[in-house]
């Protein structure tokens, strides 16, 4: 977790921190997630919509970003249901703003930086807007799950292209 603070010269008065940075690296876990939605990748304005983030791995949550983005990713503690943790990201009522592309790392609560790689990229449309959309939302809520991490509290992190193919964090949303 990282922070700034700002001083002048000849001056022993320090600014008030920064919101802290969290940096993720992504690709440092052995198994790599699915990510699944239900009731399909393209649904109507108000519907319900449910992304589901899995792995046989033994990850204990899950986060869940969406390209471009400016919020950090979710994080939802995992479940274990037919031999794979698993975690259910709620999306109700969906409205424009939800449509996007989707990807979905695996994480232990034992090294919280580090994630697994991506799993593929989930596309998301949703058709139809209602006609008074109100604020535009800020992602899916995490309903099905129960938050944790630093993530889930509104601090920043990012996930982007590292080296050799590998995805990691370095402080902007998007890759």
């Amino acid at each position: 977790r990282y922070a700034c603070y700002g001083g002048r010269k000849l001056s022993s008065e320090w600014s008030a921190p920064s919101d802290p940075l969290d940096i993720l690296v992504a690709g440092q876990l052995p198994y790599t997630p699915s990510l699944s939605v239900q009731p399909g990748p393209t649904v109507t304005s108000g519907e319900n919509v449910t992304l589901l983030c899995q792995s046989w791995g033994s990850e204990d949550s899950f986060l869940l970003s969406k390209e471009g983005a400016a919020d950090p990713p979710l994080r939802l503690r995992s479940k274990r249901r037919a031999g794979q943790h698993q975690a259910e990201f709620s999306m109700s009522p969906v409205t424009s703003a939800h449509g996007g592309t989707y990807r979905c790392y695996g994480s232990s609560s034992a090294s919280p930086y580090l994630l697994s790689p991506p799993s593929d990229p989930l596309e998301l449309l949703v058709s139809g807007s209602p006609t008074d959309p109100g604020p535009s939302p800020t992602g899916p809520s995490s309903t099905a799950g129960e938050s944790q991490g630093p993530l889930s509290r509104g601090f920043s992190s990012s996930l982007s292209e590292m080296p050799g193919g590998q995805r990691g964090s370095r402080g902007s949303e998007g890759e």
